[in-house]
């Protein structure tokens, strides 16, 4: 059972009543946690939940290295769609060239035709 704050202060009267000095009194319940002793952490606690902590971080980073290698497979993809958006707007300035040149031979036909 815990000790509340009044049990506590109740037993440091009685130590000084039963003619103990004042300093071995406040030690002996400086001594006594005011909380249930079940509720303090051993180091074997301690222990077992940094193992548990470790464990998570260690599923976490093999999830985070799964995602990266997926990432990287997309990165090679993008890469991919990049090299042949290059070669389709090289493929589109060479067109439009032509198309530009055809168009101004056209025209400088029609205008020796016309004007002739």
């Amino acid at each position: 059972m815990p000790i509340d704050e009044s049990s506590r202060l109740r037993f440091h009267r009685w130590l000084l009543q039963h003619d103990l000095d004042e300093q071995v009194a406040d030690a002996i319940l400086a001594s006594m946690p005011p909380y249930d002793w079940h509720e303090l952490a051993t180091k074997a606690d301690l222990q077992a939940l940094e193992h548990r902590i470790d464990h998570r971080f260690e599923l976490i980073e093999m999830r985070l290295d799964h995602h990266s290698e997926r990432f990287a497979g997309i990165d090679k993809r993008l890469d991919g769609f990049d090299t042949r958006l290059a070669g389709m707007a090289q493929e589109i300035r060479a067109v439009l060239f032509t198309l530009i040149g055809l168009t101004v031979s056209v025209l400088l036909a029609g205008a020796s035709t016309l004007f002739g």
